[in-house]
């Protein structure tokens, strides 16, 4: 028997210890039909990989839950089981329609009303068992065959904690505050091996936020800690141009931006400091993604 013959010693470790693993068995990717566009989320000859987290940030009305979208609508198309996580309550049929994404088949979770006795005041469900209820959607999907997912949340700075609810408006103090980065730098890790078990591409869509009175360095910053810096296997900027909209007529029919990755460790070829252009309209039945080298942009 050849003494390094790795998969007999992990046979070994496994009945040693009593347990039994199950593991993936294919990586999939998605490819969005551009080399520019699957350089900054993923690799530029294969595209995003699934089993790994991604964080998208930017700020306000730049984007981030319509490039999201889409994405998700293209996964859906592929065959992989969607799960959205909308903790803004933004969801739209009409709208995810209009960017390829199916509401009707895709698992949303939101924040609810829980009553945990009869007659009892009604409460908010907090992060973790919001999370918790996606976890178990995972498990399910795949149980039912899914081969991969796509799961978006949206977004991060919308995370109430247990503690952060029960603290209300007036109790807030220095343990709050840091709550929601603590749950993450909890969390996150065990999302990371569920991705990776569960083929599951996770989708984190972020903020972009200024520190007040910053005068050397970025005053820039995503909330959530630094357990998505180490996390996220991608993290990607999105910004729109100036007077980045699409007119005709007069009228607003898409918008124009650039997304640019600041981390990229997704392997086969990836590379940092990536970044595209991409215009998104919205005037046709079924919205049009239109991807482009940044010189272009």
């Amino acid at each position: 028997v050849n003494p390094l013959d790795i998969s007999a010693i992990l046979s070994e470790i496994a009945k040693t210890l009593k347990f039994s693993t199950f593991e993936p068995e294919e990586q999939f990717w998605l490819d969005t039909g551009n080399a520019d566009a699957n350089a900054v989320f993923g690799a530029r000859d294969l595209g995003l990989p699934y089993g790994r987290i991604t964080e998208l940030s930017g700020i306000q009305h730049g984007g981030k839950t319509t490039l999201s979208l889409v994405l998700a609508g293209m996964a859906q198309k592929e065959g992989a089981g969607v799960g959205y996580i909308d903790l803004e309550f933004s969801s739209d049929p009409m709208w995810s329609c209009k960017l390829g994404l199916n509401l009707e088949y895709t698992a949303i979770i939101k924040p609810k009303l829980i009553a945990e006795k009869k007659g009892s005041i009604p409460r908010l469900q907090s992060a973790e068992e919001v999370c918790a209820e996606a976890e178990v959607g995972m498990r399910l999907l795949a149980e039912r065959g899914c081969k991969k997912q796509f799961w978006l949340l949206d977004s991060i700075a919308m995370l109430q904690t247990q503690a952060v609810i029960d603290a209300g408006t007036t109790g807030q103090n220095m343990r709050t505050k840091v709550d929601r980065a603590q749950f993450l730098s909890q969390t996150l890790p065990k999302w990371a091996g569920l991705a990776a078990n569960y083929n599951a591409m996770i989708f984190l869509v972020n903020q972009v936020r200024t520190k007040i009175g910053v005068v050397f360095g970025n005053p820039e910053y995503s909330p959530g800690g630094n357990a998505l810096d180490h996390a996220c296997s991608s993290r990607v900027r999105v910004r729109r141009l100036k007077n980045g909209q699409l007119r005709h007529n007069g009228k607003v029919i898409g918008l124009i931006g650039i997304i640019r990755n600041v981390k990229n460790k997704v392997g086969h070829g990836s590379v940092q400091d990536e970044k595209a252009g991409f215009q998104v309209l919205w005037n046709r039945p079924i919205a049009k993604v239109e991807f482009m080298s940044a010189q272009d942009a």
